[in-house]
């Protein structure tokens, strides 16, 4: 039996959590994320983050699909937890 590329691309996307922690943003343990707000300072993280927002939200019908929607939901979320103090 042939598995269609839907059903692939199902198995492919329950294996790895592309939308909030792709294995490609990893190299030797550390997390790009991490590496980023270590670097900035909270007001540079804050327009970071909405910046993400706005990208992942704006290209959404012209590449990632629903993809790009998580990764906009995830920034933010993130955000809100920045403006309340969460982290």
């Amino acid at each position: 039996m042939t598995d269609t590329l839907e059903h692939v691309l199902a198995s492919a996307l329950a294996e790895e959590d592309i939308v909030n922690n792709p294995e490609h943003y990893k190299r030797g343990g550390l997390e790009a994320l991490d590496v980023i707000k270590a670097f900035l300072n909270p007001e540079e993280y804050r327009g970071y983050v909405k910046g993400n927002v706005i990208k992942y939200v704006l290209r959404e019908r012209m590449k990632g699909g629903d993809v790009d929607l998580g990764k906009a939901n995830y920034y933010l979320s993130d955000l809100i937890q920045l403006l309340e103090g969460d982290v």
